[in-house]
């Protein structure tokens, strides 16, 4: 369901259709708050990581201590096959993935932030 703010410019989700997330690219601390938000909503996160593993284990130590569903994968081969594999770890661990977010994604290069696992390199 989305609802809309009173200039109806921003639609936020309201009960997301998703229930469990794989986050690629988390780079910096930063991207914390993208998993923070998600997991705080009652959304699973698979979070893949490439910096930080320290500050990565304290946030996941966080967030499911208290009542979240997160973990952390870390994998630094890059391509379809590298993202096959984080998608059946994903699973593994939290079941079926609704939904890929692909923190590195850029629209001037032609993404959107979200990552296809299947047709195109993503």
């Amino acid at each position: 369901m989305k609802r809309t703010d009173q200039a109806g410019d921003l639609a936020v989700f309201v009960n997301p259709p998703w229930k469990t997330s794989l986050i690629l690219n988390v780079r910096r601390t930063a991207d914390f708050s993208v998993i923070r938000l998600l997991v705080e909503a009652g959304i699973g996160v698979a979070a893949h990581f490439r910096c930080c593993p320290a500050q990565m284990n304290g946030l996941v130590e966080e967030l499911w201590d208290s009542g979240g569903r997160i973990v952390a994968l870390r994998q630094d081969a890059e391509g379809r096959g590298a993202h096959a594999w984080l998608l059946h770890s994903a699973e593994q661990m939290l079941g079926p993935i609704d939904i890929v977010l692909d923190l590195c994604a850029h629209p001037d290069e032609g993404r959107d932030g979200l990552s296809s696992l299947g047709g195109d390199d993503a």
